[in-house]
């Protein structure tokens, strides 16, 4: 879940011996999530935030998840969101989808 999930999504798009998907609360973009996450913060939190995520080893150059879980087919994904969840929302899980 999560930014296993995350991770999950990006592993399974180019490697075959994963059988199966399951992405529970997947952030389709690290860049957009964090964005979303200090939105109420402010123009500088969010820029900070991104600079964390940056240091942090975040690589906003790989492709997220958003591009690639199609690439999973024809092997079976499910996406799972809450419809409460204000992090990852499900309009982030609708595009994921998508």
């Amino acid at each position: 879940f999560s930014m296993g999930a995350f991770v999950a999504a990006q592993v399974a798009a180019v490697d075959q011996r994963v059988r199966a998907v399951v992405l529970a609360a997947a952030p389709g973009d690290a860049f957009a999530l964090t964005r979303h996450e200090y939105a109420a913060k402010g123009r500088a939190a969010q820029w900070g935030a991104l600079v964390g995520d940056r240091l942090g080893g975040m690589r906003f150059d790989e492709p997220q998840p958003v591009a690639v879980v199609g690439r999973i087919a024809p092997r079976p994904v499910l996406i799972l969101t809450g419809a409460a969840d204000s992090t990852v929302t499900p309009a982030m899980a609708r595009a994921v989808y998508a």
